[in-house]
């Protein structure tokens, strides 16, 4: 075929699955060119950009975490920094990492044997397809028309603010925002300032009513506006012979909404397995169940954090301030925060 792989999707996902294919015959599409119009806040462990050797990308590091309630404010010590990224900047480094060609298209389907790439630029063909298309999956969706299921999707609308500020900042307020949060990550003389709402069937205008009152509050004006929808349940990691990637796969935590670092470390993963299969280490089938397998072994956790969802988005004020103020006992803080943070590792990945 005229590829080994092809990805559809050049954000973390799909570029983290490229990075793990130097050298061999790469496809990869998107929409957009790369790094433009980001739609996420871009936190995430000071350690993935490291791992990536794209620190370049870093524009501050938080040590520490702040949430808020009405009737209270909350610090919490990271057990390691995050860092807010510079979209554009670290996609164009991770993309450099894997050398694959690079096509502006709309993808529009693939064919039923998964080998097969139908886009606004013409028809691609290649032994392995990656399906790294965002939240709306265009390829698991052409091949199953129910795999999305808009019952789960948040929604999200951010803006840059000039200002300047320490630590990651959250707010669980209704007068913000019923059933989300609001949050500000400083980033190096501005602000990345959002809202988000985990209810169904979301509308633009309950999330930029929250935003406006929250950039009040703060004293700040916004800026270019970005935003989109985040899957926030897990889906199937695998259609056909297709591996799911990042939001595609429904791979964003649910009640925190973090999806860079799990988008980087499937992505990574899907990228060695189709590299294992264009080498001829593993069949195709092989390598789809090892990824599915490897998936589901998170599933346990994804339920989790999305009933904590439920329940965070019915807590009445004076309950979320309870539980903040206990989570924020030494022991406990102990036992669940490092828990989280470490998870997905993406060290051992990372270099080629």
């Amino acid at each position: 075929m005229p590829y080994d792989a092809i990805i559809v999707g050049a954000s973390f996902a799909g570029l983290a699955a490229a990075s793990r294919l130097k050298g061999r015959r790469v496809l990869l599409l998107d929409r957009k060119e790369i790094g433009a119009m980001p739609t996420s806040a871009c936190g995430a462990p000071l350690r993935i950009a490291r791992d990536l050797g794209c620190e370049g990308a870093v524009t501050q590091a938080h040590p520490s975490g702040h949430i808020y309630t009405p009737k209270r404010a909350f610090e919490y010590r990271l057990p390691e920094p995050y860092c807010v990224l510079d979209y554009e900047r670290f996609c164009k480094l991770l993309f450099e990492k894997g050398g694959a060609e690079f096509v502006r298209a709309a993808a529009l389907g693939v064919s039923p044997d998964g080998h097969t790439v139908t886009t606004s630029a013409g028809t691609f063909e290649a032994e392995c397809v990656v399906d790294a298309s965002g939240w709306r999956a265009v390829l698991a969706k052409s091949l199953d028309r129910g795999f999305v299921d808009t019952r789960t999707l948040a929604f999200g609308v951010e803006t840059e603010a000039t200002g300047r500020g320490e630590g990651l900042h959250f707010w669980f307020d209704p007068n913000y925002i019923r059933g989300g949060y609001a949050w500000n990550f400083p980033s190096d003389g501005h602000c990345r300032v959002g809202v988000g709402y985990f209810g169904e069937n979301t509308g633009l205008v309950k999330v930029q009513g929250g935003l406006a009152r929250l950039l009040e509050a703060l004293r700040l004006s916004p800026g270019h506006m970005h935003g989109g929808y985040i899957p926030f349940a897990l889906r199937r990691p695998t259609v056909g012979n297709l591996f799911v990637v990042g939001d595609a796969a429904g791979q964003s935590l649910p009640a925190t909404g973090e999806g860079i670092r799990p988008a980087i470390y499937f992505g990574l993963r899907a990228g060695d397995l189709v590299r294992d299969v264009i080498e001829r280490r593993a069949s195709h089938e092989a390598a789809l169940r090892s990824y599915a397998a490897l998936v589901e072994g998170y599933r346990s956790r994804y339920d989790f954090l999305q009933r904590a969802q439920g329940v965070m988005m019915r807590l009445p004020t004076v309950w979320m301030t309870l539980t903040l103020a206990v989570a924020r006992v030494d022991w406990l803080r102990g036992l669940w925060l490092p828990r989280y943070t470490r998870a997905f590792q993406t060290g051992a990945y990372a270099g080629q």
